[in-house]
């Protein structure tokens, strides 16, 4: 079972939730090197130079993954060295405590096209002290902390499979 896509570029319907916040953002055809098809289209995610955090917020995905079996997330990394994103999840009964959401850091490989691909039963084991509502998501930020590097990155897609 594959729910449309949480995050597509080919439309501007499929991104109207998605907020970049202190990032620049463009969208550009995928570099030869790394598209799947001629004139794929992905988001360029850029930090300007007085942001702590760099990245992108889906505010009201689609609410209810419970049906599904992963989470899956295209991402391109064009740069000469790794780049480390964190990606949070919270469900409507987040308490904005670090420790009450699914926090996962994801380490891409320089000058690699990726899909990361986590388990919603890994997602729901996120919190702590209880079960993240994989029927209630609220939000997803898939960001860069700047302590580290000041790292373009392209998002070509989320799904749920």
């Amino acid at each position: 079972q594959q729910l449309p896509a949480l995050i597509s570029f080919e439309s501007s319907a499929g991104y109207h939730f998605l907020h970049t916040g202190n990032s620049s953002a463009q969208l550009l055809n995928i570099p030869a090197s790394w598209h799947r098809t001629p004139h794929e289209i992905a988001l360029l995610i850029s930090p300007n130079d007085e942001s702590r955090w760099a990245g992108v917020t889906l505010e009201e995905p689609t609410p209810n993954w419970s049906s599904y079996s992963y989470l899956v997330i295209e991402l391109i990394n064009p740069n000469e060295i790794p780049i480390e994103l964190n990606l949070r999840i919270d469900d409507r009964k987040h308490n904005q405590e670090f420790n009450d959401r699914f926090n996962r850091a994801l380490s891409i490989p320089a000058q690699t096209r990726i899909s990361v691909k986590i388990s919603l039963s890994d997602i729901a084991q996120g919190p702590k002290t209880r079960q993240l509502d994989t029927h209630e998501i609220s939000k997803l930020v898939l960001f860069e902390d700047l302590k580290l590097h000041r790292l373009p990155f392209y998002l070509c897609s989320m799904r749920l499979e």
